[in-house]
């Protein structure tokens, strides 16, 4: 089976590294050759991690001289070949290890150790203590370990770990095992360690949505990206902005991000992942600690999306009476804490609207902004419809109320007749701010006036002001707060441009939607794909070596592409 799928996807390791769901084991391509390296855990939303960048350097040597080598490398595997033999690698989820087979003369693992880092021989085999306990098991072939101890410097030299075959080959397990456990038993072959990964990848892949066949190529690396950029976190699994450079998980791409997918469980398990630091009384944290700071509800509009598609009516009523509660809970907290009483909600602090500086806030804080009053007038919506399903009234008529008012608002006071503005909320002064979260109105389709969504549109198509060659800016090129290099100030985001893109699709403007999904996706196919970048005519930073597809980015991506592209015409 292995055979039939694997050529779908060929790795370049220095854009893309191989691993897999759930594993911190990686290896990547560097500009002087591979690296194996690990990726560390996020254990709550909005930690970043701080990555070892290549802690063992891969070599192939014989007669103490380095060969050159070629790679193969898939989804499932990667294969060194030389003129005296091959290496191959795939990873054993079932022992948490990486698996080494070969018979070259002698493969190498050589590191740089830092203080207090150290390596030593064990029972179980050759250990390196670095950012975690790493653990060489010999299950054929021989070790000799280069780790000379330095007592003057209380630390070990830079250890180079020799591996050579016995009756022709080598087979070496790399576990990762916390400090006071032992390795776990080995239990399959490399080659069922393969095939129990391309079934898995296969099953994935199968759970992702379907975008144009002419995109396949850029669709196959992006549902990879996805599934290696997984990881298993305090909520529940969650997914990387970055696998090698950005190891953060952010609530607001999580919601975008669930929209990739047809599979219920998926989709939800993303919105779970995020909901699951819910504190009491409602507060969803944008930022681990407790801080006060809420994330961004865009929550409503995700869920009310995937119901709306008929994905999350697939699961058991027990779950959808769980989201109920969870997310009647987060509306709570905004009613109680940010609401004017009038339909009209607020922001206190820059960091609640997902970016650090829009400009939303020139206004001043706390701000009411539409992007935050179009969320939640989505969250009652949604909150209606699971009342509803539930045969709910009384929360029905309740949040019927609470929306009827918030959409009477949002026209009455913050749109002045040609654009949505900001209004401070203690003085009332009010800002039209040339921002793409003034645009976020749109995904109301026909909540909206069409008179209204006709001047967004007219407004947003403007290649003086938002309109660029990779994408929507986030800010108004003519604008005094235009920063191409900054999220959310100028620079173009994903995230935004899904909601955008989406939102036109909502209120029919269905041409402009592909216009800005192909730009996003033309970009993305020929320089890869981050969460946010600089405008086509800016200069753009290009990705780091193995950094080239952000998990979060390609997800949100293959939402995009499956809402405004249409299968037929590609």
């Amino acid at each position: 089976m292995v055979d039939s799928i694997q050529e779908n996807i060929k790795l370049n390791l220095s854009e893309t590294p191989f691993s897999m769901r759930g594993s911190r084991h990686m290896i990547y391509e560097d500009t002087d050759g591979l690296y194996y390296t690990q990726t560390p855990l996020a254990p709550v939303f909005s930690f970043t991690g701080s990555r070892p960048k290549g802690l063992l350097k891969i070599a192939v040597r014989s007669g103490g001289v380095e060969l050159p080598y070629t790679y193969n490398a898939t989804a499932f595997y990667v294969e060194l070949v030389t003129d005296k033999g091959y290496v191959r690698f795939t990873i054993d989820e079932s022992a948490n290890a990486l698996r080494i087979e070969g018979n070259v003369p002698e493969l190498t693992f050589s590191g740089e150790f830092g203080f207090g880092e150290m390596s030593a021989i064990t029972k179980y085999g050759v250990e390196m203590h670095l950012s975690a306990r790493l653990v060489f098991s010999n299950r054929a072939g021989k070790f000799e370990f280069d780790d000379t101890w330095q007592l003057a410097l209380w630390n070990n030299v830079d250890p180079v770990l020799h591996i050579t075959p016995e009756y022709g080959k080598f087979d070496v397990v790399l576990f990762d095992v916390p400090y006071d456990a032992a390795p776990p038993e080995v239990t399959l072959t490399f080659d069922e360690c393969v095939n129990t990964n391309a079934e898995a990848f296969e099953r994935f892949a199968g759970m992702v949505k379907t975008i144009p066949p002419a995109w396949k190529p850029l669709a196959d690396i992006l549902t990879y990206s996805i599934w290696i950029g997984y990881q298993n976190a305090a909520g529940g699994e969650v997914l990387f902005n970055s696998r090698y450079t950005d190891t953060t998980a952010v609530s607001l791409n999580h919601y975008a991000a669930s929209l990739a997918f047809n599979c219920p469980f998926c989709a939800s398990a993303l919105i779970d992942a995020a909901l699951g630091s819910i504190k009491p009384g409602g507060l969803v944290p944008s930022a681990p600690g407790g801080r006060s700071e809420a994330s961004v509800p865009l929550y409503g509009f995700a869920v009310l999306r995937l119901l709306n598609d008929n994905i999350l009516g697939k699961l058991p009523k027990t779950r959808i009476s769980e989201l109920y509660t969870r997310l009647s809970d987060a509306a709570e907290w905004w009613i109680k804490n940010r609401y004017d009483g009038k339909g009209l909600f607020y922001y206190a602090y820059r960091r609640e609207s997902g970016f650090s500086n829009p400009s939303i806030f020139a206004v001043g804080t706390p701000a009411i902004t539409p992007d935050l009053q179009t969320y939640l007038i989505l969250l009652t919506s949604l909150l209606i419809k699971l009342s509803e399903l539930s045969g709910n009234n009384v929360s029905a008529e309740k949040w019927n109320k609470l929306n009827e008012l918030q959409l009477s608002a949002l026209i009455s006071e913050l749109w002045n007749g040609g654009a949505f503005v900001c209004k401070d909320y203690y003085s009332g002064a009010v800002k039209i701010s040339e921002s793409l979260f003034s645009f976020i109105p749109l995904l109301l389709g026909d909540r909206l006036p069409k008179d209204i969504t006709d001047k967004l549109a007219s407004a947003l198509d403007d290649d003086a002001s938002f309109v660029s060659d990779n994408g929507l800016r986030s800010e108004s090129k003519a604008s005094e707060y235009y920063l191409p290099g900054v999220q959310g100030c100028g620079a173009v985001d994903l995230t935004l441009n899904a909601l955008i893109i989406w939102g036109l699709k909502d209120s029919d403007k269905h041409e402009l939607a592909r216009k800005y999904a192909l730009s996003v996706l033309s970009f993305a196919k020929a320089n890869g794909v981050k969460l946010s970048y600089a405008p086509a005519d800016e200069v753009n930073t290009p990705p780091e070596v193995a950094d080239r597809y952000s998990p979060a980015g390609s997800a949100v991506l293959i939402a995009i592409a499956a809402k405004a592209l249409d299968l037929r015409k590609e």
